[in-house]
């Protein structure tokens, strides 16, 4: 079905209901802060199943402000295009994701290969969840290509890129 997959799963909103979340609302009117509109609200229901803290999203990562932490959220669309839409978290809050120990620099590192990081998640889509846990030693049954995915086994999935088509 044509449309956004967020968390891994398929959403009922259209690829052109994009465009309209672009041009509603405050903010940029690009359609990347559409996507980001999009996915507000699944990613707010979430976070009230988890009983987590939600950052505001943006389609870019200029949300990076005093006291957050900019994370990505792997989209797609139209099971064709991948997309990513930022959640500026609260700094204060962002070891309700992942152990402060853990986090201390893996966001900038994972950013700084993020190209790579977004075709790992392309072909890992095409391939399957299996096929990415077999290449980083890690049961991903029941897992989604994610943020938290990738900072968990970031040492694995950094040694994959840059990756290559083969394998």
């Amino acid at each position: 079905m044509p449309g956004l997959t967020l968390m891994g799963q398929p959403n009922v909103t259209s690829a052109a209901a994009f465009a309209e979340c672009a041009k509603a609302g405050a903010g940029c009117p690009c359609l990347a802060c559409g996507i980001a509109r999009a996915f507000a609200p699944v990613l707010t229901q979430a976070r009230r199943q988890k009983a987590l803290r939600q950052g505001s999203l943006s389609g870019h990562r200029d949300c990076d402000r005093t006291g957050t932490v900019s994370v990505p959220h792997f989209l797609t669309v139209d099971d064709t295009v991948d997309a990513l839409a930022w959640e500026a978290v609260p700094a204060r809050a962002f070891g309700e994701y992942l152990p402060l120990s853990m986090s201390t620099g893996v966001v900038d590192e994972i950013c700084r290969r993020l190209p790579e990081v977004v075709q790992l998640c392309r072909l890992t889509r095409e391939r399957g969840m299996a096929w990415l846990g077999e290449r980083i030693g890690a049961d991903t049954t029941g897992r989604y290509f994610s943020f938290v995915l990738c900072a968990e086994h970031w040492p694995a999935i950094e040694a994959l890129l840059p990756l290559r088509e083969a394998g």
